[in-house]
């Protein structure tokens, strides 16, 4: 894929995805920490930027929210597992989305697939560095 592309399809997906990462996180730190929000709200906020800084491909930024996410993980009892498993939940939300909204126009899936698949290998690389 040309590097024109890979730009257009992080920013497009970062437009419309948003929302879809901001849905999961809210509903997962909530049901996480049973309704208490004003433990769950600065988790799912932490939480947001770093999905804004993958999605932008600010590698660096990536690795200090997330060093920062684990923190305030640890301060209400999360566990970094549980902070990984939402990121697939919402990896697995945002590929559903890819696969029915552009089921139609497959280079246009390819593209946001690929895209997904390098924020999936920064996850990898900032949870390996975090640990």
């Amino acid at each position: 894929m040309r590097s024109t592309d890979m730009t257009h399809a992080r920013r497009d997906l970062a437009e419309w995805g948003e929302p879809i990462v901001a849905d999961q996180l809210n509903s997962y730190y909530a049901n996480a920490l049973k309704g208490q929000t004003t433990l769950a709200q600065p988790l799912a906020v932490n939480h947001r930027r770093l999905w804004r800084h993958l999605f932008a491909g600010h590698s660096k930024e990536v690795q200090q929210t997330r060093q920062e996410l684990q923190k305030l993980g640890k301060l209400v009892g999360m566990s970094n597992s549980a902070i990984d498993e939402v990121d697939h939940l919402v990896m697995d939300e945002l590929m559903s989305v890819i696969m029915a909204r552009f089921h139609r126009s497959p280079a246009v899936a390819h593209d946001y697939s690929m895209t997904l698949i390098q924020i999936a290998e920064s996850l990898v690389e900032t949870r390996l560095k975090a640990a």
